[in-house]
């Protein structure tokens, strides 16, 4: 396996696969998510997963430290799941904007979706990550 490799990319997975598979187990076993009204807006919040995502942060900071990485390589892996959300949600925006549902952007909703799928599963992610950001020490 390269560098790259075993730095990042496999770690990278590994976080994504924890966290991806464990809303996929929640799922699975019944448990539904939180409805929180933003106005009239539903905005589902997935409390069981959020509490399990600090496990996947963990995974990906581990294996990439395990692999010698750098502190921002260490950060991305761990941060990986998040990142692949944000995609997902700006793949999403950008349908409903070609798709002309649009025309006249609800600001609140793309923010209050933004910040349910991208910043709070980055702090869960982060949570779990920041033991293992520093340099291992030199024995």
């Amino acid at each position: 396996m390269n560098r790259r490799t075993a730095t990042f990319w496999f770690p990278a997975f590994c976080s994504l696969t924890a966290a991806m598979g464990s809303l996929m187990i929640i799922r699975q076993m019944g448990l539904r998510p939180s409805i929180l009204w933003v106005r009239r807006m539903p905005v589902l919040l997935y409390v069981p997963w959020l509490a399990l995502l600090p496990l996947a942060g963990t995974v990906g900071a581990f294996l990439s430290r395990r692999g010698e990485a750098g502190f921002s390589t260490r950060l991305t892996a761990s941060l990986f799941p998040a990142m692949i959300l944000s995609g997902l949600v700006c793949l999403g925006l950008a349908w409903m904007a070609i798709a002309g549902q649009l025309d006249r952007p609800q600001w609140l909703y793309i923010v209050v979706g933004v910040l349910n799928w991208a910043v709070l599963p980055s702090v869960a992610l982060l949570l779990g990550a920041v033991p293992l950001l520093r340099s291992p020490k030199r024995t």
